[in-house]
């Protein structure tokens, strides 16, 4: 895992030369924030957080990371569709069915491709389209509870590829027009953390 040399819970781009970061996103707040209502470190589109559920998540004071508030899919314009989107994630204590990582190309609630760490074996490349999941490809992978884990997924016209750590690649062929700016994060419960958001181009 990779928090960058950002001096305390700072973390900075990992864009090479000539890159253009369009979102970046530490998680801090002087006081608890919901996440809709937290202004992201750079947002280049302006637009802020979006939910695409009832529940939003809470940039908790001075923590460095937003929790959800149960099950939750929230997300950000990037203004294009091809980039690399970078998150630090965590699931905070023990549960049977882990279902959380990172979205890219994300519509609404029912349509997006996430890079999900699944029931602490695998990691996954799923596409959600209409509501229907669709798992495009896996590696074994074993994570375990309060741990922090760096995931990465470029988007390339048609290929989507992701790794977490560094390693552990998931790719595919995306063929169901997902196109989509946004992309974001899904938790499946509340605590579920996200440390660090950023996109570049």
């Amino acid at each position: 895992m990779n928090l960058g040399l950002g001096l305390g819970l700072n973390r900075f781009s990992s864009g090479g030369a000539g890159s253009t970061i369009l979102v970046l996103d530490n998680m801090v707040e002087a006081s608890n924030t919901v996440l809709t209502l937290h202004n992201p470190d750079i947002d280049v589109e302006g637009g802020g957080w979006f939910k695409t559920l009832t529940n939003d998540a809470l940039v908790v004071a001075s923590a460095g990371y937003a929790q959800g508030a149960g099950a939750a899919v929230l997300g950000i314009d990037t203004g294009v569709s091809d980039h690399v989107t970078t998150g630090i994630m965590e699931r905070s204590g023990a549960s049977t069915t882990p279902f959380w990582g990172i979205c890219v190309r994300l519509t609404d609630l029912n349509n997006y491709i996430i890079a999900q760490m699944f029931e602490f074996t695998h990691f996954k490349l799923i596409r959600n389209t209409a509501g229907t999941h669709t798992e495009l490809d896996s590696v074994v992978f074993a994570h375990t509870p309060d741990t922090q884990y760096t995931i990465e997924i470029t988007c390339d016209g048609t290929s989507i590829s992701a790794t977490v750590d560094g390693g552990n690649t998931v790719s595919a062929t995306e063929s169901q027009g997902l196109t989509n700016n946004n992309v974001g994060f899904r938790n499946r419960f509340s605590n579920d953390r996200i440390h660090f958001l950023e996109c570049v181009s």
